[in-house]
């Protein structure tokens, strides 16, 4: 353990040397984001290192930090095609002037269409030179579903691919029945998926539908553009594991590690472009010895529970570190460092993840890779450094804008190399922290809220009969989290991801807020039922209430007692997705 406690004391030293460098430098650290919440530790701890930061994206009025300049748009941005435009018409709030001198560019995810556009459109507009970026454009090939089978098997991880086929063409009822028979599992369900060219998946399960029988499957097949990935359904635990790759060669362009790039006149969908980045990575001295990997334990991710969701496929929560067994913990080690090393050979640099299930037998599946942060990497990296880890948070953070030409970043990042098993070993024991996504669950109308909420500690009760009561006038901030035990009369819980307006409609499927927190053995909010993921029933009943507390209650209506009307499409309705292929915007 000392030498993890040295390589946790390290990465912090290092991160707060990196960012003061910056300072002196009078580089600025320029956030936009589609998504800005998913910035904000790290924003925080640039800004508390005297780094100049400019944020901007996200909704109208928003602003996270009293010191730090923030560019809001009159309309969300959560959701919207990460297209030129839209990008343009986010930089276009930020003055000229709040950016001086060179900029180093901080992202949630690198855009999947297109080549390094926020650097492009950033010194456009601004006329700067980018001294720092953890943009990527090797995320639009690895986030591509219909490159994960070829990934997988130059990975050596054949055994763990979900049979499936892309459709890239319409295809006729007869051959739609054979591949339906195929696939499907003894219930009849099968996975489709909007994948392949002018389709923009935003995550959170959104362009994912579960069809339960052959009509559903066909209407869903019925594209205009994009291909549908149709794939056999899984039954099992969904777990995200989120990882760091990188390497120890020093990048020529910018501060940061090597990274790999697309070419222009490579394609995202083929598998050829994935022999031509290991060649590329091989050219310039990757090598199994100066490339790692580092691998989190995976969570228990739920999906579509009916506590939180309407919809099938809507992520709505995970438990971080999740205790499973140690076969299982081995197994998942092994898939992500085989990935991930595939990956680093390539030249990604910084965080990515995947999502697994695992099957009531004990086989562990392969659904999708995820090249940027995902939901659970912010909370399970803050968890690490609460027990003396390293984050892989900050690691990615200095593999994109440390110095490699200081023998102390080589040092370091080797001795991550040597001990990324001890690492995830010692992250299995940890606390176990988790979050809750609250969805809208109103069928077919939106949910209206009758309150005013935002981000805080609220005192919660629990009365003789076992009912729950928010107090939502009771925010209040606290330095530590208190474990959450739902056998305890009170309870003080987090509420985050949150700015509810009295008279807000909420759409179907959209995150309202997250809980969050550490619960104490025995309170934890989430378990395995019956080989299945489920929101334990103390917690459906605290959330109801919360739900109950936040929402106007409306007059039924038919969709609500789940008789659909045979002019409205089930799949639109139910699954957040178009019969033309285009995912709906929502909030991840």
């Amino acid at each position: 353990m000392g030498d993890l406690l040295k390589i946790y004391r390290d990465s912090i030293k290092l991160a707060k040397s990196c960012a003061q460098s910056y300072s002196k430098q009078g580089v600025t650290f320029f956030a936009p984001a589609f998504y800005p919440t998913r910035l904000l530790s790290t924003v925080d701890f640039l800004s508390k290192n005297g780094v100049d930061v400019v944020m901007a994206g996200g909704g109208p009025g928003k602003k996270f930090f009293s010191n730090v300049p923030q560019y809001s748009m009159p309309y969300d941005t959560t959701g919207l095609d990460e297209s030129e435009e839209n990008i343009n018409a986010i930089l276009n709030q930020v003055p000229k002037d709040s950016v001086n001198g060179n900029v180093a560019i901080l992202l949630y995810n690198s855009v999947l269409e297109g080549d390094r556009l926020w650097e492009k459109c950033i010194r456009e507009r601004f006329g700067v030179d980018i001294v720092g970026s953890n943009e990527q454009n090797i995320s639009s090939f690895f986030e591509e579903k219909t490159n994960l089978s070829d990934i997988l098997i130059k990975a050596g991880l054949q055994k763990h691919i979900i049979p499936s086929t892309i459709i890239k063409e319409p295809k006729s009822s007869l051959e739609l029945m054979m591949m339906y028979k195929e696939l499907k599992d003894e219930n009849g369900r099968i996975v489709i998926q909007a994948c392949g060219p002018n389709v923009n998946d935003i995550g959170g399960g959104h362009s994912t539908i579960i069809a339960k029988n052959f009509k559903e499957f066909y209407d869903a097949c019925q594209i205009e553009k994009g291909y549908v990935k149709v794939a056999h359904f899984v039954e099992g635990v969904n777990s995200n594991v989120s990882m760091c790759a990188g390497n120890l060669l020093q990048s020529k362009g910018s501060m940061g590690a090597f990274k790999g790039e697309l070419l222009p006149e490579e394609s995202r969908y083929s598998s050829e472009t994935l022999d031509s980045l290991l060649q590329r990575g091989s050219e310039v001295g990757l090598t199994q010895e100066n490339t790692f990997c580092l691998v989190q334990p995976g969570t228990l991710k739920v999906v579509g529970d009916k506590n939180l969701t309407t919809l099938d496929a809507n992520s709505v929560g995970n438990q971080i570190n999740y205790r499973y067994p140690q076969e299982v913990l081995d197994k998942v080690y092994d898939i992500g460092s085989k990935l991930g090393n595939v990956m680093a050979l390539c030249g990604k640099v910084g965080l990515f993840g995947m999502d697994l299930i695992i099957s009531k037998d004990g086989n562990i599946y392969i659904n999708e890779i995820n090249d940027r942060q995902q939901g659970p990497t912010e909370t399970a990296s803050l968890n690490n450094e609460k027990h003396s880890l390293p984050s892989i948070q900050r690691i990615a953070f200095l593999q994109s804008y440390a110095d490699f030409s200081q023998p102390q970043v080589q040092e370091f990042m080797s001795n991550i190399k040597d001990n990324s098993r001890n690492l995830y070993d010692a992250s299995t024991h940890i606390s176990s922290p988790f979050y809750i996504k609250l969805m809208g669950k109103r069928v077919g109308k939106p949910d209206i809220s009758k309150v005013d909420l935002g981000e805080g500690v609220y005192r919660v009760t629990k009365d003789q009969t076992g009912k729950y009561e928010w107090d939502l006038t009771s925010k209040r901030i606290e330095d530590e989290e208190c474990p959450v035990d739902l056998d305890s009369p009170e309870n003080f819980i987090s509420i985050n991801s949150v700015s509810l307006a009295r008279g807000q409609q909420i759409v179907e499927g959209t995150q309202i807020l997250r809980i969050s927190g550490f619960s104490e053995e025995g309170s934890e909010p989430f378990g395995i039922q019956n080989g299945e993921s489920i929101l334990e029933p103390k917690w459906a009943n605290l959330t109801d209430a919360l739900y109950e507390k936040l929402f106007e209650q409306q007059d039924e209506d038919p969709l609500q007692q789940g008789a659909i009307p045979d002019s409205i499409s089930s799949l639109t309705i139910m699954h957040g997705y178009s019969p033309v292929g285009q995912s709906i915007s929502l909030e991840q």
